[in-house]
């Protein structure tokens, strides 16, 4: 066992413990306070990197809205030109078709009361004709009648078409001139 002498006065004594109390105050809020700071300083370093990440974020969502735009004029552009190609087919098929009415209602007023046309056939610019006539000279004259007419040429009939003189079974074919059939 010890025993201590204090020999300090009381108003030593009273600073000495003051001085203890205030220095432990001083830790207790300095071991309070670091981790408070500590945590101010994580909170503000996760605010920072969140803020930029927003920030890469809304970059990367206006570049994909404008990408979706360009997608789209891509898209529209696409359709425009396959609706051109097709607009165009359709053009080229129309200034190249074949328009047989004008050149049928001309053979039609070109052809005698007596001959009956049986059937006919179209091929490019020709046309086959199978009928019956009542007489010869019918079947001729038609046949002149077709050469002298500015819708046909080369008027091809076989001499076997001559062989009856009456109830003639006929077929020939002749050609039709572009200006006649080519549609405007």
């Amino acid at each position: 066992m010890r025993t201590y002498i204090d020999l300090l006065p009381e108003q030593k004594k009273t600073e000495i413990s003051r001085s203890k109390t205030v220095r432990m105050i001083v830790a207790q809020e300095f071991g309070l306070a670091f981790p408070v700071f500590l945590l101010v300083v994580i909170l503000f370093s996760v605010q920072l990197i969140l803020k930029i990440q927003n920030e890469s974020l809304e970059a990367i969502y206006n570049e994909e809205q404008s990408q979706g735009g360009y997608q789209e004029l891509r898209r529209f552009e696409e359709k425009f030109k396959e609706i051109n190609s097709k607009i165009d087919l359709v053009s080229k098929i129309q200034q190249n078709h074949l328009d047989w009415s004008g050149a049928l209602v001309k053979l039609s007023q070109l052809t005698p009361d007596g001959i009956t046309v049986t059937g006919l056939i179209t091929k490019e610019y020709r046309i086959f004709l199978v009928g019956k006539a009542k007489a010869r000279d019918d079947l001729l004259d038609f046949e002149q009648t077709l050469n002298d007419s500015d819708c046909f040429t080369e008027v091809n009939m076989p001499l076997s078409n001559l062989v009856s003189k009456s109830d003639v079974d006929f077929q020939f074919d002749f050609k039709v001139k572009e200006a006649c059939i080519l549609s405007q």
